[in-house]
């Protein structure tokens, strides 16, 4: 057995330098972002089922912080996303039916 133990809060992924791993985050965010319409128009606000994507990305590549950030602030994303598209987005969001999803992400 290895006397060295895995801190469970680091990432498990290691990508060096930092501005790589943003920018990979970044990326995930943005293509959650580009699809969104799209997707919207054709599944409604089941799109948002999908904002686990970039949460689990920015958990993988920062560890449980960044995964729990991103989660929160996925909640903020999806508001304003469903905003741009006519939605009450706040409404759906921290509603009460939306309340448990944004909690499950």
């Amino acid at each position: 057995m290895s006397g060295e133990r895995r801190n469970p809060f680091r990432a498990s992924l290691r990508i060096e330098p930092l501005w790589r791993r943003v920018a990979l985050g970044g990326l995930a965010v943005l293509i959650y972002a580009g699809a969104f319409v799209p997707l919207y128009r054709a599944a409604g606000v089941g799109v948002l089922a999908l904002s686990i994507f970039p949460v689990v990305i920015l958990g993988w590549l920062f560890g449980a912080w960044g995964g729990l950030v991103a989660g929160a602030a996925s909640s903020v994303l999806n508001a304003v996303f469903l905003n741009a598209v006519g939605e009450p987005g706040w409404a759906l969001v921290l509603g009460e039916t939306g309340v448990e999803g944004s909690a499950l992400v």
